[in-house]
């Protein structure tokens, strides 16, 4: 995930990839349920992820090049 912000910032040189990751963060804190014990924050990852590649792919960069380079860092 480091790797995919750190392009984002690049690419939208200041806090844009902040707000670019903000309806993530809406969407899962909507559907979250801390009785089932998961942490919100590893929760919502997953949904701030999407959101950040689905700004990345706007921009016109290959979702599947930044995910390639992701699994590859991990």
């Amino acid at each position: 995930m480091v790797v995919i912000q750190e392009m984002v910032v690049e690419r939208l040189h200041g806090t844009q990839e902040v707000r670019g990751s903000i309806p993530g963060l809406i969407k899962a804190i909507e559907s979250f349920s801390p009785e089932k014990g998961t942490k919100l924050a590893t929760f919502a990852a997953g949904y701030i992820e999407n959101e950040i590649l689905t700004l990345i792919d706007i921009l016109g960069t290959e979702a599947d090049d930044v995910s390639k380079i992701y699994e590859s860092s991990s």
